[in-house]
């Protein structure tokens, strides 16, 4: 700009060019987020599934060491490692309350329909077999099934659909 005879310089951004970086960055910003809500929402699935397995693996340990049957108690919440008088085991790991807004369901091996998991006890023998169960994380329309193998507790297979 020229003013008073002398060139000056001026440094900076104008408002059209700050306003087409942000627009930039909201649409970067809007295409992502989807990406980001589903990360969300399996991690949140996910945490309960892996925390289940790993006290499966504990059962069966547990069961084979004392040569009693050990079950795994499901709650609306959560779940506990417990013996045949229903009393609790103590565990390796604590196992936290999963969100509010993870429903879990279960079906055994022999079953069609799903059930709630509240209540559900799950066997493990003398012998280290448990009984083949299926169980189903939901949270909105979004779930995860795990389904463990009998023979080792673990799981075998795995369905889902993050949206």
């Amino acid at each position: 700009m020229k003013r008073g005879g002398q060139l000056r310089s001026t440094a900076g951004f104008t408002l059209i060019e700050i306003g087409v970086v942000l627009f930039i960055m909201a649409v970067l910003s809007a295409s992502l987020f989807p990406y980001f809500q589903s990360e969300f929402t399996e991690r949140r699935l996910r945490q309960p599934a892996n925390a289940l397995a790993d006290l499966a693996s504990q059962a069966r340990a547990t069961a084979l060491r004392s040569g009693n049957t050990v079950s795994i108690l499901f709650a609306a919440s959560n779940f506990r490692l417990v013996n045949a008088a229903k009393e609790t085991i103590p565990q390796e790991d604590t196992i936290p309350e999963f969100s509010k807004t993870v429903e879990m369901e279960v079906r055994p091996w022999d079953g069609t329909e799903w059930n709630a998991a509240d209540g559900f006890q799950w066997d493990f023998l003398p012998s280290g077999v448990c009984g083949p169960v299926s169980v189903r994380f939901l949270t909105g329309s979004d779930y995860l099934i795990v389904r463990f193998d009998p023979l080792t507790a673990a799981i075998a297979e795995e369905e889902f659909l993050f949206q």
